[in-house]
């Protein structure tokens, strides 16, 4: 029973460790509407975990300097990117968090970008995010792609706690065989 037991927490903890990426579920969401010449846009983004790292880059349209403004959470600040083409902005670990995406030229002209949310270096969200004009089509790309700029390289501290613990129960059960073999 005990044997079991330690291999399914060591399994547990290790798939834990995991990147999961939620396929089909996207957690950004347009709040309001268009605000000023060179115009914002209110995004919120939730329900898909922790995230640590937002970014965007433009495919068609271009951004104004600084990119983001606005976050309801304090501690977010510009991380990477050149905030014309693509920017990434990095802060606390969030679960839910709006702010502002500065757009340059009028709100009249449509746009479309690439975002992406990570925790630590996984994929938690990604979408291709289209204005046209007069309105936002939000979508799933059509699975995990990274264009990631630049990632935060440590990893967070839980996994490297379930990944070492993961690692101590399969060593023990590995260490308790090879005893009980001898005896």
């Amino acid at each position: 029973m005990m044997k079991k037991l330690i291999l399914v927490w060591a399994a547990v903890c290790l798939l834990a460790t995991a990147s999961i990426v939620r396929a089909g579920t996207v957690g950004l969401v347009p709040v309001g509407g268009a605000v000023g010449s060179d115009w914002s846009q209110e995004f919120n983004e939730s329900g898909v975990g922790n995230f640590n790292w937002l970014q965007v880059e433009m495919v068609t349209g271009s951004l104004v300097n600084p990119a983001f403004t606005g976050f309801s959470s304090p501690g977010w600040l510009y991380a990477a990117g050149d905030e014309v083409t693509d920017v990434a902005y990095s802060g606390p670990a969030s679960t839910n968090l709006d702010w502002y995406i500065n757009f340059a030229g009028p709100s009249s002209t449509p746009l479309t970008f690439y975002f992406q949310a990570y925790d630590g270096s996984n994929l938690v969200d990604s979408a291709i995010a289209g204005w046209t004009g007069s309105g936002w089509q939000i979508a799933d790309p059509g699975g995990p792609q990274s264009r990631q700029i630049t990632s935060p390289v440590l990893p967070e501290p839980i996994s490297m706690i379930f990944f070492g613990t993961g690692l101590v129960a399969v060593s023990g059960y590995v260490s308790r065989r090879r005893m009980l073999r001898k005896a």
